[in-house]
């Protein structure tokens, strides 16, 4: 038997039942293009919108190439595991997003497979995911959020959304990302609407108070509490024609202007940059994060904490770890040594 190849294999994760699995996919195939050949070997594992899996053929060196694999039969969860173990799997990068990829689900599957995984744990990905639950972290830590109310049924909605935080307000899913089923409502009558279309998407909402200053993020790389944690560069975000960053502008390459770093000076850049590591750290996250802010004046208020950023070709963490000097590539391999820090070397297979 020969010896088997040094090099890491890393089965790269994407799509998934959520609204999100477009751009996930674009995630995976961004990372599937981009890990370094030299270090890794990947295997391509995508997830149906039905929530069954295909896998590639093989694993393979990144950019080689290999057949996808999503003509033959779906893979039910046991036969992925029995698959991903008998194959040697080192470590899983998760280029997923939303419901089932980034609020625990996958990540207490792969903890009871024993597979290491990039991103957060299961604790921090729910946590992160459920915006009202969250907001009560990060204000009881010292990290200002916008006022908000949180629904739970479509009936009186708009009359409690009206009493309790007024117009104009921002009224989102409790549980998704990338902006999908969120609307800035700027009058009474777009309210009730506006409440339906979050409603549509998912159990539960949320109303907050509509923050009218200059949009910002910043992501995080590291462990929570453990050393070497570090914030990388805010990028300040500019929607086209007064629009909020809507779905369409945040994956429209050239939709929006986005700045990095942000244009905000040393004082306030290094007041995000706490409040983003106070963030990273309050809910428990490992690996990556990147928290959403609005102005208020000079008071960054966060929007939400986004355990699994996006990783495309115009996402905005790539973009900030560019601007530190972190080339795409670096940035991926250091997500998987997070992702296996602390976890003891697996022995050599003969």
């Amino acid at each position: 038997m020969s010896a088997r190849d040094p090099r890491l294999r890393v089965a790269v994760v994407s799509g998934g039942p959520s609204a999100e699995h477009d751009v996930s996919v674009a995630s995976g195939r961004n990372v599937l293009a981009s890990l370094d050949p030299d270090r890794f070997l990947a295997l391509d594992v995508l997830i149906d919108r039905d929530a069954r899996f295909r896998l590639g053929d093989r694993f393979a060196p990144p950019g080689e190439p290999s057949r996808p694999g999503r003509t033959g039969e779906p893979l039910a969860a046991h036969e992925l595991l029995r698959r991903l173990s008998r194959e040697g799997t080192d470590v899983a990068f998760l280029a997923l997003h939303g419901p089932f990829g980034e609020d625990g689900t996958i990540q207490g599957f792969l903890d009871v497979a024993g597979i290491p995984y990039t991103g957060s744990g299961v604790a921090a990905s729910s946590l992160a995911m459920n915006k009202a639950n969250s907001r009560h972290v990060l204000a009881g830590n010292g990290v200002p959020v916008a006022r908000g109310l949180e629904i739970a049924r479509p009936e009186g909605a708009a009359s409690a959304a009206r009493e309790a935080i007024g117009v104009p307000c921002v009224v989102k899913p409790n549980g998704l990302g990338s902006s999908v089923g969120v609307s800035v409502v700027r009058s009474e009558a777009s309210l009730a609407a506006a409440i339906d279309a979050a409603f549509a998407v998912s159990t539960r909402i949320l109303v907050e108070e509509y923050v009218d200053g200059t949009e910002l993020t910043c992501g995080v790389l590291g462990n929570a509490f453990e050393a070497g944690l570090r914030a990388l560069p805010p990028t300040e975000i500019r929607a086209p024609d007064g629009r909020f960053f809507d779905y369409q502008v945040k994956y429209e390459k050239g939709a929006a202007t986005e700045i990095t770093p942000a244009p905000i000076g040393d004082e306030l850049t290094r007041r995000v940059q706490a409040l983003s590591l106070r963030a990273h750290e309050c809910l428990g996250c490992r690996g990556l994060s990147r928290t959403d802010f609005r102005l208020r004046g000079l008071e960054p208020v966060a929007l939400e904490v986004n355990t699994l950023p996006g990783l495309t070709s115009t996402s905005l963490l790539p973009q900030a770890a560019a601007a530190a000097g972190i080339s795409f590539r670096d940035l991926l391999s250091r997500l998987v040594d997070l992702a296996l820090a602390g976890i003891p070397a697996k022995a050599a297979r003969a």
